[in-house]
């Protein structure tokens, strides 16, 4: 008999603790051992988590035109690092199921303020991004739990 090698693409079948038996599609090569897809509802948050990381970075290393931004809103000089603050805490908090909720309501406050400031001085273009980050972000809370019971 020969013995299955990494990347061969392997059925295998998965005993779980109650004694169900499910097959699973595993690439070696592809995947490391671990099922090829990943569904909407794992991407989604981590998606929307990179975005926040990426903001929340931009605000910590506050380039000029960041700057020059929360200058002319009115904030303090200080403020883009905690916006900063709260927009890698929220990425972090949207990268573990069991706070994403959690996240996913930080992250709804901190872009409906983004988009409430610049709506507010007349930026009417500059809501959109905001905007479309506020509805797929509550959409992300919004995404049901993934139960043990609904897994099987």
């Amino acid at each position: 008999m020969m013995k299955p090698r990494l990347g061969d693409g392997i059925d295998a079948v998965c005993q779980h603790g109650n004694g169900d038996r499910r097959a699973a599609k595993f690439d070696g090569a592809a995947g490391h051992g671990r099922p090829r897809h990943m569904s909407w509802r794992s991407i989604l948050p981590l998606a929307v988590a990179a975005f926040f990381v990426f903001g929340g970075l931009a605000n910590l290393i506050q380039p000029g035109s960041v700057s020059g931004n929360y200058l002319r809103w009115g904030y303090p000089a200080w403020f883009h690092l905690v916006t900063s603050a709260m927009e890698l805490t929220t990425a972090a908090l949207l990268a573990s199921a069991g706070t994403r909720r959690l996240g996913a309501v930080l992250g709804c406050l901190v872009m409906t303020a983004a988009a409430v400031t610049v709506t507010t001085h007349g930026e009417y273009g500059e809501a959109l991004l905001p905007a479309a980050i506020l509805f797929v972000t509550a959409g992300v809370g919004l995404m049901p739990r993934r139960t043990a019971a609904a897994a099987r």
